[in-house]
Formats: C-alpha cells, structure tokens, sequence
C-alpha cells in the first residue's frame, strides 16, 4: 500500500500525472471516508447497547430436506428455538420478499441471498442463520434450486405470524425485505434483539454480519457483549496495515487518521 503524503498532499498511488484538482478532491473524498467509518462505529455501539429485547414466542415454521436435490418432501414443522445451534450464539433470520401478495421473488434480495450462500460457511462460525419467507415451501425451494442455495437453511413461515409480527408482511399480504436478530437467554427465553430493512441494517453477506449482533464487531472494533442479557464474546481480530518498507525514505514516520496509517515522507 502507498498511503504517502508528498508536499503535504496525500497519495494512495504512485502515479505522477493526478492533477492537483484530482488530488485535493480525492482528499476531501478520503475524510469524509473516515467519517464514516467513524459514524458506522458510533452506530454499532448504540446498537450492541440496546436495552434487552422483548421476549418472543416460540413461533413455528415449516422445513424440508436440507439437500434440495433431494425433492420437497417430507416436510417437517420447527421452532425458532430449534434455529439456535450453540449457547450464546444469535440468530439471524432474513425475511425474503416472496409469497402472497409478492408473486415474484425480490431481485434485490435475491441477489443479497446468492452472497450469503456463498459465505454461509463464515457465517456459521460466529452465529446462525436462516431465511424465512411467505411463499410456500415447494415454491420456496424451487426458487433455491434454480439459484443454487445450497447451504441456505429455507424456511416457510406457513399460516405462522412471524413476518407480519417483525414488520415484513402487512395485513393485506404485501412482503417487504426485513432482517431481524434474536437471542437466547440461559434459561431458554426467546428475545427479539434488533430489527431493520436490510438498507439500514449494517448486515450484508460477508463477516461484517456480526456488526448486526449484541456481540457484534467490525474488522476495526472489538466485539462487546454489553447489551444486558447478551452474550459475551473474545476480541475480535483488529486489522492491521503490513509492515511498510523503509526503501524510500529511512527517517519516514506515521501518524493516524481515523483508522489508516499515513507515511509522512520527507522531501529530498
């Protein structure tokens, strides 16, 4: 990584030909880049600080084969307790925008779930995770199938009112994309933790999920359990710049902005 600043204007390349225009506005871009960063991190805090959730009922839905090659039946009922896998783990459940009045899958979130199979692996290190829709499940499982979803856990939320409950159905059966997070308390209560449309939910199909967790993290925070009745969890891994070379200049020194390391390299 370049990351210099020569004459006073920082460089993130070694090109010679950026004009100074390109320069002073590709600075004023890396600032405001860094407010942000900042902004997202104020916001995870408020987050993990949420007070303790409501407690949920143990709501219902309806299951198949977890290989999808493997036909749509038999079909069998589970629990959202049964979605827990491990104690002090949290549960993401995406409400997918299909069935009922939505006769057509949601592209936006179709697009969002062939991320999440992709990654569904990393996921599973650090919490659960399932998709719940309106659509039947036959109708559900097609759709998979012909996306590939094979390490998705798909659920049917049946005559259930768990989607209208969380805000991703209304009466009248229109659907909406929602993400909500859940958690388990020691004694097996069931809470609902935070819910948002996926466009303001920090939650996207990479590790940057556990931003949506009490626990949750980024790469550049660590992880707190602070929220009351949540878990804890270890530090999570800071990200760290290389080790940078001293070939240019052996008197370089660094300062911080925000959370990027600037090489200050003296003029010749």
């Amino acid at each position: 990584m370049i990351h210099t600043i020569v004459d006073g204007t920082f460089r993130q390349t070694n090109l010679t030909n950026e004009s100074s225009e390109y320069l002073a506005k590709r600075e004023e871009l890396r600032l405001a880049e860094i407010e942000l960063m900042r902004q997202r991190e104020r916001v995870a805090e408020l987050r993990r600080h949420l007070p303790q959730g409501a407690p949920i009922q143990d709501y219902q839905f309806e299951e198949g084969s977890r290989d999808l090659d493997a036909g749509d039946a038999p079909v069998r009922t589970v629990r959202l307790s049964e979605l827990f896998t491990k104690p002090d783990r949290s549960l993401i459940i995406y409400h997918f925008m299909y069935g009922k009045r939505q006769t057509k899958p949601c592209p936006m979130c179709t697009a969002w779930l062939d991320g999440a199979n992709g990654v569904a692996h990393h996921l599973a290190q650090n919490l659960d995770f399932a998709v719940v829709a309106a659509a039947d499940l036959p109708t559900l499982r097609a759709h998979a199938r012909a996306r590939g979803w094979d390490k998705l856990r798909l659920l049917s939320a049946g005559n259930s009112t768990f989607k209208y409950d969380f805000g991703s159905e209304d009466r009248e059966g229109r659907q909406d994309s929602t993400v909500s997070v859940f958690t388990r308390d020691a004694d097996g209560a069931l809470r609902h933790f935070y819910t948002a449309h996926p466009w303001m939910a920090p939650i996207s199909a990479s590790a940057a999920s556990t931003c949506s967790l009490p626990s949750g993290t980024s790469w550049t925070s660590p992880r707190k359990g602070a929220a009351t009745g949540t878990p804890t969890s270890t530090t999570a891994p800071r990200c760290t710049p290389p080790p940078r070379s001293s070939s240019r200049t052996p008197e370089a020194s660094f300062s911080t902005a925000g959370d990027l390391r600037v090489r200050r390299v003296p003029r010749v």
